[in-house]
């Protein structure tokens, strides 16, 4: 897709898909069947070796074609860049990459996630038909072929099923997770039969534990088997066409789950207590590919049978080079004081202790005119780094042309080598509106040509609004910094250009971490005292900063878990800057770990608003640090459309291995003095669709006007309830056709610890201020409603769910709307039909008193006991009168074990009466054989065979059930 087109279609972006994110990943099109723009990178942490890049080209080629077929002819792969890491040797093929880069990447190679090992997945953050972010393949996956296939089945196939995650927002049809709340592996239909849960219910298979492979025992209290039991289908002779979301590896699976009835090979299974029915309230998963944007409306039919269509992609090989970044700073009039101090603050940091060795940094300034104040140097050192803080500018005057600095910054990254800008960044930072020839329109093909991306800080809201834009045409990203003393956005907004490309780095290991980032509000001569936590994989290359505003200044002293303290009398690690003010405190050697405080002194007779930030680097290469990750689900809310609110995203996890029970919150500045502070959570409701897996998330609907707003995340472990998932599901796992999916998780206490990041801004349009003074939001969707609890005794139930809130996942619903049929297809289908309960049918609990948002509900319900097999579903309803849509449903079976005696008084029936059968048949025998004249003895021929009867392979492998038979005279006898 062109770069100048996206710079057209970013305004369509934003109007048509409001609320879909516009650029984390790179766009992926679908044109005339192909799909274009696929991206898959390689790690830089993977050894060289050129098999990898076959096998890639070699499971997206399988993959064409399984997907053209399962699709219906619909779509195929068309174009495929793979990114190859730049520490392996350069190629007379690889291209140099220009916006393709890792964190941009649909498909990457790295080492295992420790929940899976080798086991490929989906990173998925949104709800049912929300796109993912990311499917994870390891080295050795690709690479042994032979076992992967043998355990996953075929590499094709199983990439279109992760496909199913990442494009269409689909979710798993098998059994995932005893954690995801309302899955189940078995469960009784409406006749009391015993069936595993899967899609379609014409795929047959047979029972087994997990571990050993031995048959399952049944729980005579639930007719249920044991926990550890999963069900297998059978590898051969099935004739079930689908689903590509649960058995991709049948031979005659070949489509997805659909809803048309006269085909029961391939229909969906409903009643399946599976992740997809919860998420996706029951729909197939056909139906929710056709309701995406790439098939809705019609659009992109399947190509005629008659049409020969060749399915191969074609396959690009791009590498990355060093890290090159030009600052194009706008110096004109409106940055003058103030403004100019903040700016050389954040990238005298920047120089000096955020860039890592080995990258290039080049200086233009801007007004009517750019200058270029430093060509690329190469960071090796201290005198390097100064060499470039001694050219940042020092005066703003002046109109403002952001072309003209543009332009001046590709010339300066196109004098790297030979291979021209391709690849390099310029790190953009204006604060007003283009005002002087060039404007960004006459060099929006300069951009187009030469590769470069561009990361735009909006310095402050009067930034021209076309600074999003470039940043979504070149693949980089946007902060905003509103300008007031009391956030931290522009030092967040400039570290995260740097640490949200480890790739980039020559050494990865050698990036500084974001430990604390936050404002000190102290009144006149007043003290304050802050903590910030050094966790065990940090320590060096330690640095505390703090900036502050008036002219009297601020003292500092810090001290360390070991005794340590340092203030201004230590003059190797306590420096101060007048001119910037700015105080820097670096730790000698190794930091010890644990708990550090600061104590800030106001020297003014004024209120001052100190910033204060802290980072530190790892204490080896083999650690693994906690890293947060942020994300957005928009760039832009435009309220003249029916919008939903944005949602914000905040991953945490080492080396893939998630982070649980940590504090997570969002800090949302428009610019006032108020800023709204969010709590994420990670407990599998509101927007958060699986519990425990290092992602937490919120809505946020504070809007407070038109314009940019910025997010900062913080996350802690100060209360020391935060914990690594060692082991277990955790994303979107594929099936092991030889073990199943289960896995127990394990976990382990993180240390205390701080984290920092900057999730980046989005735009509101088009406010209303009666809008938002009128009750619009519901609560949201309840997505784990589930039955924990039957008696037989008395024919009651007890069901569990998390509390949505008033306005989706905050504060609190006015009451519940609670349904009760014998149909999961009306509850699905037409829920207000079905009965509704009330609290005459509730023993305990309350429907009209809903908890607070985030707190788990229960309630015991005795229902008419004419309904032998309750379904129930649920929706919250707020004061306004706001219907939440109905929950997933959950199943209550009253089963009746069959009575002992009973079966033990048939049991001997049945054995006397055998026994007088035999008894009778031998004395007529023996009678008749005495009364037969004797004949004379024949040749009689026995013939002796051995074969097996049944086709099913074991988990392991192995062919099971193989019945040995006689044939004697005709007749087959088991042995």
């Amino acid at each position: 897709m062109s770069r100048l087109w996206l710079a057209i279609a970013f305004v369509s972006c934003l109007a048509v898909f409001p609320y879909k994110s516009c650029g984390t990943r790179a766009p992926i099109t679908l044109k005339k069947g192909g799909y274009e723009g696929l991206l898959v990178a390689i790690h830089n942490n993977v050894q060289e070796d050129s098999l990898l890049i076959d096998r890639i080209k070699g499971i997206f080629t399988d993959g064409s074609d399984y997907l053209f077929t399962a699709s219906q002819r619909r779509a195929y792969y068309k174009e495929v860049t793979i990114v190859i890491p730049k520490r392996w040797s350069r190629q007379p093929e690889y291209e140099p990459a220009k916006d393709e880069s890792s964190e941009r990447a649909h498909f990457i190679v790295d080492e295992p996630n420790p929940d899976w090992g080798d086991n490929p997945y989906t990173q998925q953050m949104g709800g049912c038909g929300v796109k993912g972010e990311y499917i994870h393949f390891t080295p050795r996956y690709l690479l042994d072929k032979e076992n992967s296939e043998y355990t996953y089945g075929p590499q094709g196939r199983l990439l279109v099923h992760e496909w199913g995650h990442l494009r269409y927002g689909l979710f798993d049809e098998y059994f995932t997770s005893y954690d995801d709340p309302g899955v189940h592996p078995f469960y009784l239909d409406r006749r009391e039969r015993l069936q595993g849960t899967r899609c379609s219910l014409e795929i047959k298979g047979d029972n087994y534990m997990t571990e050993t492979f031995s048959s399952c025992k049944i729980d005579r209290r639930t007719g249920l088997p044991e926990r550890g039991c999963l069900f297998f289908p059978k590898l051969e002779k099935q004739y079930a066409t689908a689903s590509v979301m649960y058995a991709q590896y049948l031979d005659t699976v070949t489509s997805w789950c659909h809803s048309n009835a006269d085909d029961p090979n391939g229909l969906h299974n409903r009643e399946a207590p599976n992740k997809q029915n919860a998420l996706c309230g029951g729909k197939s998963t056909l139906d929710v590919i056709l309701s995406t944007e790439d098939f809705k409306n019609g659009a992109n039919q399947p190509i005629d049978d008659n049409m020969i269509v060749n399915t191969i992609p074609t396959f690009r090989i791009v590498q990355r080079r060093e890290r090159r970044v030009v600052f194009v700073l706008d110096l004109s009039g409106s940055m003058d004081g103030d403004p100019l101090r903040k700016l050389l603050q954040v990238t005298t940091n920047y120089l000096r202790d955020t860039i890592d060795d080995g990258s290039y940094v080049g200086i233009v300034e801007f007004r009517d005119h750019a200058t270029i104040l430093s060509r690329l140097q190469l960071i090796d050192g201290y005198n390097s780094r100064e060499s470039l803080v001694a050219n940042l500018p020092k005066s703003a005057h002046g109109r403002t042309s952001i072309g003209a600095g543009i332009r001046r910054g590709i010339e300066v990254l196109s004098e790297f080598d030979d291979k021209g800008p391709d690849g390099g960044y310029i790190l953009l930072v204006s604060d007003g509106e283009e005002n002087q020839e060039p404007l960004i329109e006459d060099v929006l093909s300069d951009i187009e040509e030469s590769g470069v991306i561009i990361d735009t800080i909006a310095f402050s809201d009067m930034a021209d609004k076309q600074l999003e834009m470039l940043t979504s045409m070149t693949g980089g990203f946007s902060f905003f910094f509103s300008g007031s003393e009391d956030t931290t956005a522009l030092n967040d907004a400039f570290t995260s250009t740097i640490t949200r490309r480890p790739e980039e780095a020559t050494n990865a290991n050698a990036l500084p971490i974001q430990l604390s980032s936050n404002s000190e509000k102290l009144e006149p001569t007043t003290s304050l005292v802050g903590h910030v936590y050094i966790d065990s994989s940090l320590g060096n290359s330690t640095i505390f900063s703090f900036t502050w505003q008036d002219d009297d200044g601020i003292e500092v002293e810090l001290s360390g878990p070991d005794g340590t303290s340092i203030d201004s009398s230590n003059q190797d690690q306590y420096t101060i800057d007048y001119l910037l003010k700015m105080v820097k405190i670096r730790i000698p050697g190794t930091a010890k770990s644990g708990r550090w405080t600061y104590v800030i002194t106001n020297l003014s007779r004024r209120n001052q608003v100190v910033n204060v930030g802290s980072e530190s680097k790892l204490v080896h290469g083999d650690v693994k640090p906690i890293i947060v990750t942020s994300y957005l689900s928009a760039t832009g809310v435009n309220f003249t459309d029916d919008f939903s609110p944005l949602i914000i995203y905040a991953q945490v996890d080492t080396g893939y291995q998630p982070v649980v029970n940590a504090s997570v919150s969002a800090i949302v500045d428009r610019g006032s003095d108020k800023h709204d502070v969010i709590k994420l959570l990670d407990n599998g409701a509101g927007a958060d669709i699986t519990k425990y897996d290092g992602l937490y998330s919120a809505y946020y609907f504070g809007y407070n006007g038109d314009g940019r707003y910025s997010v900062q995340i913080r996350v802690d472990n100060l209360d020391g309830t935060a914990q690594i998932r060692k082991a277990g599901r955790s994303e979107s796992p594929a099936f092991n056709i030889r073990k199943g999916v289960l896995s127990e998780p394990t976990y382990e206490s993180a240390d205390y610890f701080n984290r920092a990041t900057s999730a980046g801004t989005f735009e509101v349009s088009e406010y209303s201020e009666d809008m938002m003074t009128t009750d619009l939001f519901p609560p949201s969707r309840v997505i784990d409603l589930q039955v924990v609890a039957v008696s037989n005794d008395d024919k009651t139930m007890t069901l569990q769910w998390t509390a949505p809130g008033d306005n989706y996942d905050q504060g609190r619903a006015a009451e519940y709307d609670l349904r009760v049929s014998e149909e999961v297809d009306t509850l699905y289908d037409d829920f207000e039909s079905a009965t509704r309960l009330d609290n005459s049918s509730i023993v305990e609990g309350d429907l009209l008193s809903p908890l607070s948002a985030g707190m788990t509900e229960h309630v015991t319900i005795k229902v008419d006991s004419a309904i032998t097999r309750p379904a129930f579903s649920i929706r919250a309803v707020d004061a306004a009168g706001n219907e939440g849509a109905s929950s997933n449903v959950a199943v209550a079976t009253f089963y009746e074990p069959k009575n002992e005696s009973n079966i033990i008084l048939i049991a001997v029936v049945i054995v006397v009466i055998l026994i007088i059968i035999f008894v009778v048949v031998f004395v007529g025998v023996v009678v008749y054989m005495r009364r037969e004249p004797k004949k004379p003895t024949s040749n009689t021929t026995a013939i002796y065979t051995k074969a097996p009867t049944s086709d099913h392979v074991s988990p392991n492998g192995a062919d099971t059930a193989k019945e040995n038979k006689k044939v004697i005279g005709g007749t087959k006898v088991m042995v």
